[in-house]
């Protein structure tokens, strides 16, 4: 088929083929730019082979493109689009909206589509730009499971100057009944699939399945309607509001302990109504509190492992009573006794004669005060007034942390997650490809899934135990440099004051916030 012929050339169609004869010399590109604005399906091969042939002038056909289809139909390499592209003049091509409808699938039909066709309007494809005639449904990932826990308020103790507070007692203890809903988990929806324009499923990907993390011991399972819902086994208190959940043993003494209870040791926390007479001894896992505002005299030992100690009154130690806690200790006032907790002491109006370790010690910065004793930190110390006008030796001392000793201690702990997280991995999938036959399962295959199940638990909390140790470890790191001791009122001489190696000790009354700057204690 002759498409174009002029005195130099005659351009011509055979079989998707385009060839051209150049009849005499003189013909440049310039003068053929035009041909190609009108034959808009030609594809050249190249416009440097199309020049050599200018030149040459052969007088035999000489291919130089392709014709192209006027309507070509490309799919997108994940099949979820068909594009249209127009190699002749649209207008030419189309005329009547419905008819050119009709025309584009049949061309997108013999190209393979066979889905999501979209109606195009005539003024959209007479614009000649590529056009989008058919659109694949994406896979829709379901939804992920949704874990929902109790919720707990937060311990906000104030201890006033009556030794009681409105709220005190409510957020210490937080008590749960036998059977009390404690949290729940909605599964992960399946996800819905999609189909690409040639008609194919694409298969979607499942909800991520998360599992409610609580301790097997004191809290169990059941399940209805689907949704799976976690309950105390008994009556007792939580011992913390967040995950692992754990309920414990509250032991309720409805006046002091002495020679009617013994000494108490106990696995849970204890509240006890009066107090602790002298020479006895408290010990729980649990959090502590003792109610008598009169506080305790000439106790032995008060130990919380895991939780925190409340004296609602004040401690008379008569150098004798120590007091631990896992985590916070509160108490009125204290004299002649020893206090360490992992995380701060808070003393509400002064502490005497008595030696304190923990991460922060806090004394109301209003009137407490500190007189006497040796009182370490590892980041801060705060109070009112330090020592007294008798100069009564106090010492407030801030240790810093060995970077390189945390550095190694982060390296093993984080280690040792890497571990729990492949034996996680592992777990998971043996519990996922089991799951499909949870409800074919026979006994023996139950038991099976159910000890895969609680392994996984398992070691999802040990894995919460480590990572709240390396957020310690980091903290303290992150916070050295930070370190400071704050005396609002007055510190008097006799007081000394120590943040790693500098130490100064006060010759006359000053106050302010005391840190190191160039690693020198501004004092």
């Amino acid at each position: 088929m002759v498409l174009f012929e002029n005195d130099w050339i005659m351009l011509t169609e055979k079989e998707a083929i385009v060839y051209v004869v150049v009849k005499k010399e003189g013909y440049s590109l310039k003068e053929f730019e035009p041909v190609l604005k009108k034959f808009k399906r030609i594809k050249l091969n190249g416009f440097q082979a199309l020049q050599s042939v200018f030149l040459n002038c052969s007088k035999e056909e000489q291919e130089i493109g392709y014709w192209l289809p006027p309507i070509e139909i490309v799919i997108a390499r994940d099949g979820m689009a068909a594009t249209m592209y127009i190699n002749d003049h649209p207008a030419t091509l189309f005329q009547d909206e419905l008819m050119m409808n009709k025309q584009i699938k049949e061309a997108a039909e013999n190209a393979g589509v066979q889905y999501g066709y979209l109606t195009l309007s005539l003024e959209t494809v007479l614009l000649g730009k590529p056009t989008v005639i058919a659109k694949g449904q994406p896979p829709q990932t379901g939804e992920d499971a949704k874990i929902t826990y109790k919720s707990f308020p937060k311990k906000k103790p104030q201890i006033l100057d009556n030794g009681r507070a409105n709220h005190y007692d409510i957020n210490f203890i937080q008590e749960v009944k036998k059977d009390e809903w404690l949290g729940e988990k909605i599964p992960a929806k399946k996800g819905i699939p999609g189909k690409s324009v040639l008609g194919q499923r694409i298969e979607a990907m499942d909800g991520k399945d998360f599992m409610l993390v609580y301790d097997e011991k004191s809290i169990y399972e059941k399940e209805s309607s689907g949704i799976v819902t976690i309950h105390a086994l008994f009556d007792g208190v939580i011992e913390h509001p967040y995950p692992p959940l754990s309920v414990q043993k509250h032991l309720q003494i409805p006046s002091d302990v002495g020679v009617e209870t013994g000494n108490l040791e106990f696995t849970g926390s204890i509240t006890i109504r009066g107090t602790i007479l002298p020479g006895f001894t408290v010990k729980a896992t649990g959090d502590i509190l003792i109610e008598s505002k009169e506080g305790v005299t000439g106790a032995e030992l008060i130990q919380s492992t895991h939780g925190d100690v409340y004296v609602c009154g004040g401690i008379y130690g008569n150098k004798i009573t120590k007091v631990m806690a896992g985590q916070n200790i509160y108490v009125q006032y204290t004299n002649d006794c020893y206090l360490a907790a992992k995380e701060t002491i808070f003393i509400s109006t002064y502490a005497i004669s008595t030696d304190m370790k923990a991460q922060n010690i806090r004394v109301d910065e209003n009137k407490g005060k500190l007189i006497g004793g040796r009182i370490c930190a590892k980041n801060s110390i705060h109070a009112a007034w330090v020592g007294n006008q008798l100069g009564r030796k106090t010492d407030l001392i801030i240790s810093l942390p060995d970077r390189k000793d945390s550095l190694k201690k982060i390296k093993e702990k984080s280690d040792e997650i890497e571990n729990l997280e492949h034996d996680l991995k592992d777990l998971r999938g043996k519990l996922a490809q089991l799951h499909k036959f949870l409800h074919k399962m026979m006994p023996a295959q139950r038991q099976t899934y159910d000890k895969i199940a609680s392994n996984i638990k398992e070691k999802e909390s040990q894995i919460e135990i480590i990572e709240y140790e390396i957020d310690e470890i980091l903290h303290l790191l992150k916070s050295s440099g930070n370190e400071k001791i704050s005396i609002t009122k007055a510190a008097y001489p006799e007081t000394t004051l120590q943040i790693g190696s500098e130490r100064s000790t006060i010759q006359q009354m000053t106050k302010g916030e005391f840190k190191l700057e160039s690693g020198v204690l501004n004092v």
